[in-house]
């Protein structure tokens, strides 16, 4: 059900946080003031007398609420595991104790908050790690729980060799004043007909269903573990996959629900196998490569950049640079990339996102990124004979411009720390390239 509130509501909830933030600080960092200042209320109230010493009561009543909070968020994580928010609550809460325990010890040279530091300190840790095992068993699950403004996406993209041809498919949710809406929407790259065939369809939410085993579904079109089904006038597919590397992260755990959008690859590299129809002629893949991504959050990203490619040998590499707005600000481009090398996966660092390098330059896109024990460089391209200009809407009013090629090139070079040569390979025309930019 979409829960629409006024914008009046969602000003005075933000006024609440700022208040209850204050709140948080001024308890921590200004017990003796703010016990001063309560204390005078003691000669306006009748029976009332000035709190003494530590102020025992009034300290263990703040207390108690929030251990009331933090049982709640759990107990209500044991029934749906899928609460993102109520994780990072829950998260926040103890590493802030944490954090604070440390602090206290050194500002009161008494080591005995130590004990406090420990023992909030490992809770956090086995909190985090159950939510990184949560995160891995639901990576295709529907995110929306019905606020706005939201968007969530799942998208495939494949590349048939025996024809050249590459097929994009995306599944979509939107929700924004206006109202909320689910959509499927297609690219065919046919190589021998030098055309894209492109579109899309769309229906009020209510014709929406998700399920533990299927999170889209919208009439006869719906995604699930193993599927991809469409069907709309002409135009239909049915496609099965399989997914032969490990998922691809490329937002930090710790920035989870503080950036507007969120995105990771279900299956890094997957095949697809199956048949697409438009206008009664038939498209066949067999064993296709190409990848499974989802992406959700409050937002779009204000531009990026998106390449994903497979080389000879089963070797996957995909990268994305994006710039968001957090509140007033616009980030500088933030990079994030994942490789999958001989039976191994490679992921940059948080701390890459904004030291790696991205340009453009003559038509090409350029990047350089650590991914631990290698460095990935190298440029890719769109084919700008078959490209298939795409339009999207922000949850918030923005329209932005997506330049989508399915059979691009990418070249890339893999080097060690000590920088020397691991690889050189290239896709010269079946890579992913995207790029996306507002429209005015």
């Amino acid at each position: 059900m979409l829960h629409s509130f006024p914008a009046v509501t969602r000003r005075v909830l933000r006024l609440y946080g700022w208040l209850f933030a204050g709140a948080g600080l001024a308890f921590v960092f200004g017990s003796s003031p703010l016990t001063s200042l309560i204390n005078q209320g003691s000669s306006f109230l009748p029976w009332a007398r000035p709190l003494e010493g530590a102020s025992r009561s009034l300290w263990l009543g703040v207390t108690g609420s929030l251990m009331a909070a933090v049982s709640y968020l759990s107990f209500a994580l044991a029934q749906d595991p899928g609460r993102r928010i109520a994780w990072n609550c829950l998260l926040l809460a103890k590493a802030v104790s944490t954090a604070l325990f440390a602090i206290f010890s050194a500002m009161e040279q008494n080591t005995l908050f130590l004990l406090g530091f420990a023992v909030d300190g490992a809770i956090f840790a086995h909190l985090f790690a159950l939510r990184q095992g949560q995160r891995g068993e639901a990576l295709l699950a529907t995110r929306w729980d019905g606020g706005s403004p939201f968007y969530e996406v799942w998208f495939a993209k494949m590349n048939e060799a025996s024809t050249g041809n590459a097929l994009w498919l995306r599944y979509a949710l939107e929700s924004s004043r206006q109202g909320a809406s689910a959509s499927c929407w297609y690219a065919l790259f046919d190589r021998a007909g030098g055309r894209v065939t492109k579109g899309r369809w769309e229906a009020p939410i209510s014709e929406w269903e998700r399920g533990e085993a299927c999170p889209f579904r919208l009439g006869e079109s719906r995604l699930k573990d193993g599927g991809l089904q469409g069907r709309n006038g002409g135009i239909s597919w049915d496609l099965s996959w399989k997914k032969e590397a490990p998922a691809f992260r490329f937002i930090p755990s710790w920035l989870s629900g503080l950036l507007p959008s969120e995105y990771v690859s279900p299956a890094g590299l997957a095949r697809f196998s199956g048949r697409f129809l438009a206008d009664q002629k038939e498209y066949l893949f067999q064993e296709a490569p190409g990848s499974l991504g989802h992406l959700w959050g409050r937002r779009m990203a204000q531009e990026w950049r998106w390449a994903h490619a497979v080389f000879a040998g089963g070797t996957v590499f995909e990268i994305v640079s994006a710039r968001v707005r957090l509140g007033p600000w616009l980030s500088p481009p933030l990079t994030s990339a994942n490789l999958w090398h001989e039976g191994r996966i490679y992921r940059s660092s948080p701390w890459s996102l904004l030291m790696s390098g991205s340009r453009a330059e003559a038509g090409l896109w350029l990047f350089r990124v650590s991914l631990g024990d290698l460095t990935a460089e190298g440029e890719c391209g769109q084919d700008h004979s078959l490209l298939a200009r795409l339009e999207y809407s922000s949850p918030e009013g923005r329209r932005l411009a997506c330049d989508n090629s399915k059979t691009g090139f990418m070249r890339l070079r893999l080097s060690g720390r000590d920088g020397a040569s691991i690889a050189r390979l290239e896709n010269p025309d079946s890579a992913a390239v995207e790029e996306a930019r507002g429209i005015a």
